[in-house]
């Protein structure tokens, strides 16, 4: 949601602000490719380290553990 405003932001102001009060604009472009990219790593790296330390937290010694606390 916040990568939506900050891109709604940026839009505003090279095609709105800029002409207007600077009398200059720019092009903007996305990088959509290496967007897609950096988001897939992060729910990626996220899937993993949630795996991994699930089956740490689930794994026998924790079960032991517990076990000994009743």
């Amino acid at each position: 949601m916040l990568a939506d405003e900050g891109l709604a932001v940026s839009v505003v102001l090279v095609h709105v602000v800029n002409p207007q009060s600077l009398r200059w604009t720019m092009d903007l472009a996305l990088p959509t490719l290496r967007l897609l990219a950096l988001a897939a790593a992060v729910v990626l790296a996220g899937t993993v380290t949630t795996w991994l330390a699930g089956r740490a937290a689930a794994g026998r010694d924790a079960v032991l553990a517990v076990e000994e606390d009743w």
